[in-house]
């Protein structure tokens, strides 16, 4: 009996244990979930303002080379004259630099993660968009519009890292990014002269300048954000500013210059920074 009992007490201890030391083991995703539950969901008011600009470069620009394709003939014979595609601008306007806010007080709230995909192509052996931005949660879908294969690899530091080849004119590639992370370098294993940049928010407040350097971002609650504008050989640059009740406001980062100044409509700044 004594020997019985005794046995049951250790069944009993061990159970206990396991039951206590349960959340340890939960998945990085689990806890992600858990931690997502308990924000404040936004809940649009009427009083949203929107933020506009452009993307600006002082200076000279960075001379274009030229991609070798000769590695993959397919890629040789649809590419015409193909350059790098890095830096990309047109009369001082600067493409391709990811903007977007951040704040203490969005932190606290979560957003409705939007139904439509972001799409990546692959067109000339090139990433089209090269920079990009999602939603967490948000489904991103890459496709194959060469005769070649391409093999789309994503290196990310806090989403899980994946390697999928993709045939030539194949079946879309779908994955979802759950963790906030700018930005996700994405390479093509075939092709190493391809890369893309997907930006990963936890709200849509975020844009990519276009060809003329503008962009543009609505919806913004009231109160007090740092804008950021990331690019992939200018580095980061960080500027305050606040949005009224309904308000618009106009705001231009300008990249390559030595002081920054600001205006009462017009914030300007960029000051050099060297890239490893």
């Amino acid at each position: 009996m004594d020997y019985l009992i005794a046995k049951r007490l250790i069944a009993l201890s061990v159970a206990i244990c396991f039951v206590t030391s349960a959340p340890l083991l939960l998945s990085p995703s689990t806890n992600a979930n858990a931690q997502t539950q308990v924000l404040e969901r936004y809940k649009i008011t009427g009083a949203e303002g929107k933020l506009t600009g452009k993307i600006l470069f002082e200076g000279k620009a960075p001379i274009k080379r030229q991609i070798d394709m000769s590695g993959d003939q397919n890629c040789a014979k649809i590419s015409k004259n193909p350059s790098t595609e890095d830096f990309m601008m047109a009369d001082g306007q600067l493409a391709n630099a990811f903007v977007y806010v951040k704040s203490d007080e969005l932190a606290r709230y979560s957003f409705d993660t939007p139904s439509a995909a972001v799409v990546v192509d692959q067109q000339e052996c090139q990433f089209t968009p090269r920079v990009l931005g999602a939603q967490t949660g948000q489904k991103l879908t890459f496709l194959n519009s060469d005769p070649t294969t391409h093999n789309v690899h994503p290196v990310p530091k806090v989403n899980p890292e994946w390697n999928k080849m993709q045939t030539d004119y194949g079946q879309p590639i779908e994955v979802r990014f759950m963790r906030a992370e700018t930005l996700i370098p994405v390479k093509c294993n075939q092709h190493p002269w391809m890369r893309a940049f997907v930006g990963v928010l936890s709200h849509s407040f975020f844009d990519v300048s276009s060809r003329d350097g503008s962009f543009s971002i609505s919806g913004l609650p009231p109160g007090d954000y740092t804008l950021v504008a990331w690019h992939e050989t200018q580095g980061e640059r960080t500027l305050p500013f606040s949005i009224g009740p309904g308000e618009s406001k106009s705001v231009d980062l300008v990249f390559g210059m030595k002081t920054a100044r600001v205006t009462s409509h017009i914030l300007e700044i960029g000051a050099s920074v060297s890239i490893n």
